[in-house]
Formats: C-alpha cells, structure tokens, sequence
C-alpha cells in the first residue's frame, strides 16, 4: 500500500491523466478488499484479532474520506496530496502484516505497529 501511495501522489502531483489516477485509485481499493478478504494463493494474510481489525478500519476509514481528493485531482494542490500520502502510509497501531515466507528456506516473518 505505500508503493501504492506513492505512486498515486506522484501521478496526482504529475497532472497525469484522469484514467490513469482512476487506474490508480481502482489498484488501492483493489488491495484493500484482497487484505480484508484474504487469498489463500497468496503468502500474505492478516493475522486478525480486535486490534489488528480496528486498525484496518482505520485505513479503510482513511482511505474512504480521502478517496474523493485523489480521484479530484484538480482541488488536490502539492502540500495536500503529501499530506494526504502521509496519513496513508503512515502505521496504523495494532497492525501485523505476516508474510508466509517465499519458500521452504524462508521461515515466516510479521511486522507489528504497536504503541
């Protein structure tokens, strides 16, 4: 979600086209269904607890109040779109990514935000 971040800003503050700031937009909100819903093909879940889910919810709440500044790129200046990358990539507390490793040899890792 951060490379998504940051190439939304730099599209947004790049005056890129509206197709492709709604591509990107559509990519984030893509990411954020696959996380909340899960895939077993994929090696990355969400170990879901109550803060790990209320910190979700928080990003999604982010994401849902901001969407409509990334998709008007036109009333979005430089200041607010770094802003508004910031709060994204910004860790949630209470938020564990845990990847499953890449192979056998990798063993399993997570990362925590916690306070």
């Amino acid at each position: 979600m951060r490379m998504q971040t940051w190439r939304l800003a730099s599209a947004v503050q790049a005056q890129s086209p509206p197709g492709q700031i709604a591509a990107l937009v559509g990519e984030f909100d893509q990411t954020l269904a696959l996380l909340g819903k899960g895939d077993p093909a994929r090696p990355l879940f969400v170990p879901w607890d109550a803060e790990s889910r209320q910190a979700f919810e928080q990003v999604q709440t982010l994401w849902l109040t901001t969407r409509a500044h990334w998709v008007q790129r036109g009333a979005t200046d430089v200041l607010e779109t770094q802003h508004l990358a910031g709060e994204l990539v910004a860790p949630p507390i209470g938020l564990c990514w845990v990847s499953s490793g890449s192979s056998l040899a990798t063993p399993p890792s997570s990362t925590c935000f916690s306070s």
